[in-house]
């Protein structure tokens, strides 16, 4: 499926942007790439995806605005 490739190039144009401290920059892509997984039913990378924007947030200092990505509501407490 084409969107399955595409999500995946974008998550990893995401990750490369972080990886490079570029944040802002980041942040499109991470969010694209969740869009079409929620799209595709792919849990695992809408998963990766959130981590990737939950940690964006924080390496802004936006650490309110990271915790709804970062907190998965379905984990056994």
């Amino acid at each position: 499926n084409q969107k399955n490739v595409i999500k995946t190039i974008l998550f990893n144009i995401g990750c490369n942007y972080y990886n490079k401290r570029s944040f802002l920059e980041a942040k499109p892509y991470y969010d694209e790439a969740l869009k079409i997984s929620y799209e595709v039913n792919d849990n695992t990378q809408a998963s990766t995806a959130l981590l990737g924007l939950g940690r964006i947030y924080n390496e802004i200092g936006k650490n309110d605005s990271s915790m709804p990505y970062l907190q998965c509501p379905n984990a056994p407490t």
